[in-house]
């Protein structure tokens, strides 16, 4: 396929910062994290059937659709895990990749939730070169990464017990209540995950401005080594800090316990701008295990827990009372006022 010209059908969000124009020809070679590659639908159905574009619209994928996507892992409790190998992948038209994620992260899976049906098997066109015959990677158009993080406005951070858990329901809610109500300049940030725009988008949509992931700093996910995930979220919240937010609402995609979350939990020049800490938690046990881990493993406080488990009082009773830590339930915007509140007290904005 090399010197060929090939249709793009669809191309997805996680190469939204590529330059469709530096694209000069597809074709085979060793594939890495982050490599952008042109792949062929093989079917119509599958696990994930649609395709998240740049501008953040879903659109179904049809068999032999062209699809341009990012080469990358996914390490997901309640959906497709999936790998490329560390030292690379050797794209030829003869082996077979998958979706992993709407966002366009291509990789081999190696095991997904059965009800949910098994992933959409691809078939690779070639990998993305430039003019120079150099493979088009997304960090080439990313934010810059930085070693080390010096003082940021304070943050709000998001953290969960399990993917699905209403961890941006609750970011969104607050981001709303602070820019909208209390008339705060809010940047919203996601550190961890796989690729998708729709989070980012529903914190843009709440008011919160500059809005950045770790997409924009050249990861398709943060299943991936230290350094990488710890480098890109300080490049990220440096870049926001230069807007002069007053406040930055951080939501950590996966649990606490997997995707690139541990490794920003560990680091200290983040933690130390981290004021509030916020946990979403399915059920009472996940509450009352999240709080205990924060607490020990890592020695954080979580200031107030969200999510399904607050969805009646009799949860939010049993949680605040096991685990000390007061409960608000998000939905519709209940409580969320007083969740504010608490928080504006804990970043020493309010007295």
């Amino acid at each position: 396929m090399e010197g060929a010209i090939i249709q793009i059908d669809k191309q997805s969000s996680v190469t939204s910062r590529v330059d469709l124009e530096d694209i000069a020809y597809f074709g085979r070679g060793i594939g890495k994290e982050g490599d952008v590659i042109l792949v062929e639908a093989l079917r119509s159905y599958g696990a994930v059937s649609y395709i998240e574009t740049p501008s953040g619209r879903l659109a179904k994928i049809h068999m032999k659709d062209k699809l341009l996507g990012v080469l990358g892992n996914r390490d997901a409790t309640r959906a497709i895990v999936g790998r490329i190998p560390r030292r690379g992948i050797k794209v030829t038209r003869n082996i077979r990749l998958h979706l992993l994620c709407a966002g366009g992260v291509i990789g081999k899976a190696v095991s997904f939730v059965i009800r949910h049906g098994s992933p959409l098997p691809v078939r690779p066109v070639g990998l993305a070169y430039n003019d120079e015959g150099k493979v088009v990677n997304i960090k080439d158009y990313g934010i810059p990464w930085r070693k080390h993080l010096g003082r940021t406005p304070p943050i709000v951070m998001l953290v969960s017990t399990s993917m699905e858990s209403g961890k941006t329901t609750a970011a969104v809610e607050i981001i709303g209540h602070l820019t909208k109500i209390e008339g705060y300049k809010v940047a919203g940030v996601k550190l961890t995950g796989v690729a998708r725009m729709r989070d980012i988008l529903r914190m843009k949509d709440a008011g919160a401005n500059p809005c950045l992931s770790f997409v924009d700093a050249g990861l398709p996910s943060t299943t991936t080594i230290r350094h990488k995930v710890t480098k890109a979220a300080k490049g990220i919240l440096h870049k926001v800090s230069e807007a002069n937010p007053d406040i930055i609402v951080a939501e950590m995609g996966g649990s606490i316990l997997g995707e690139g979350v541990p490794y920003i939990l560990e680091d200290h020049e983040i933690m130390k701008n981290v004021k509030a800490i916020i946990l979403s938690a399915l059920d009472e046990v996940g509450a009352y295990g999240g709080v205990k881990l924060l607490r020990e493993q890592y020695g954080l406080e979580v200031t107030a827990i969200t999510g399904p488990a607050t969805d009646d009082k009799s949860g939010v009773k049993r949680i605040s009372k096991v685990t000390g830590v007061p409960a608000y339930n998000m939905l519709k915007g209940r409580s969320s006022d007083k969740l504010v509140d608490l928080i504006l007290e804990k970043l020493e904005l309010r007295s």
